[in-house]
């Protein structure tokens, strides 16, 4: 008998749950870390990718990046402009973003992230290398999963670009 017919009974849905429950709880402590920043942790992904890209970042690949349609990204990136955090250049067809003098200072400050490194430390060396293969593992069925009941090039972009790190 395979380990996935082995795991039944539920026992797939409980460890789901419990996933699940241990991002919300994480995601919610870097919440908290963040407010007296005034961002929340998808804004702090959206400066980190736009500073990774040399502020030539466009709405795609953040999308892309952080695993969300690009009206989500939309609408955080508007939020972000009436904030001061970032700006849109428009060359030819082409709106690329870059962070402005405060998205930078904003940025630097959500580089202390001493919520999740007290977090992660709880594991040692071994169990975090165990922990990444698993969840890219987790990831990657995810994604095929979702292709299966849609065929959205946002999918298959997030595939390539996962599968080409």
């Amino acid at each position: 008998m395979t380990a996935k017919k082995q795991q039944g009974d539920g026992a797939h849905f409980e460890l789901w749950e419990l996933l699940a429950r241990t991002q919300h709880a994480i995601i919610n402590a870097r919440e908290l870390e963040l407010r007296e920043h005034g961002i929340t942790p998808t804004q702090a992904y959206i400066l980190l990718r736009i500073y990774q890209l040399r502020n030539k970042a466009t709405q795609a690949q953040i999308a892309n990046f952080i695993f969300r349609k690009q009206n989500t990204v939309s609408i955080n990136v508007k939020r972000m402009e009436k904030q001061g955090l970032l700006k849109k250049n428009r060359n030819g067809n082409r709106i690329t973003l870059s962070l402005t003098d405060k998205g930078e200072q904003i940025y630097k400050k959500t580089l202390k992230r001493q919520t999740i490194d007290n977090i992660m430390s709880s594991l040692s060396q071994k169990q975090s290398e165990q922990l990444r293969a698993s969840l890219e593992m987790l990831f990657t069925a995810a994604a095929n999963e979702l292709a299966k009941f849609s065929n959205d090039a946002f999918l298959k972009n997030i595939l390539k670009n996962f599968s080409n790190r």
